[in-house]
């Protein structure tokens, strides 16, 4: 069923009707607790209906924040600060993380591309690059 988008009474459209939009909130995040964050962030997009679930669950935010490689003290201290779960998986996800992760030095000084995670980075912007030459130099 590919390049299917759900169309049910629930999300609004009327004249066709998905099934998988009827199940409840509660399986549905059972469901999504299973994929990686950007299959979460593309299911967003497939209907009102699983945008609000997905947007409304602190549960299922939490789970992504602990599949994160980034220091688990910065996620608690995050959390003590009163930020969401989402709002904290936003802060520590993709180039967010990975300039989190370098502002706290964790890639500097390496001797060798071994010393890098093993998740792989994502593409950064020239002012994420500026960023952190500018950490760099005031580190030196």
């Amino acid at each position: 069923m590919s390049g299917y988008t759900c169309t049910s009474p629930r999300c609004g459209v009327e004249d066709s009707e998905c099934s998988i939009s009827y199940l409840p909130c509660e399986t549905l995040l059972q469901v999504f607790s299973y994929l990686p964050a950007k299959d979460i962030v593309a299911c967003i997009g497939t209907c009102k209906y699983w945008c609000e679930v997905i947007n409304n669950s602190e549960s299922l935010w939490k789970i992504q924040c602990l599949t994160l490689n980034n220091s688990n003290q910065c996620i608690q201290a995050d959390k003590r600060a009163g930020h969401t779960w989402k709002e904290i998986f936003k802060k520590n996800y993709g180039a967010n993380g990975i300039k989190n992760l370098w502002k706290q030095g964790i890639f500097s000084n390496l001797k060798s591309y071994r010393e890098l995670p093993d998740r792989p980075f994502c593409r950064l912007d020239t002012d994420s690059w500026g960023q952190i030459l500018e950490w760099e130099l005031e580190r030196s």
